[in-house]
């Protein structure tokens, strides 16, 4: 059973849940979620912060409810 640290971030959780079960690539699964390369990469390495749009994009990609994702939306964040 796969146990993530509750301080895990999205990214970490990306490719813990999505790329290395399925072996699909950073790349591969960018285009999944219709998301640059660039940005989908940016996520996984934490250095981009996740909005409504990338919560959305990574949901229909994953196939999962935008909720999962919204949950790393930063508190302040207005977007």
């Amino acid at each position: 059973m796969l146990v993530l640290d509750s301080n895990a971030g999205v990214g970490l959780l990306i490719e813990e849940l999505y790329l290395k079960p399925t072996g699909m690539s950073a790349s591969e699964a960018a285009e999944l979620c219709k998301l640059p390369e660039d940005e989908f990469n940016a996520i996984l390495r934490g250095e981009l912060p996740m909005n409504h749009k990338r919560a959305l994009s990574l949901s229909r990609g994953f196939n999962t409810h935008i909720s999962f994702f919204q949950n790393y939306i930063p508190k302040e964040t207005n977007e």
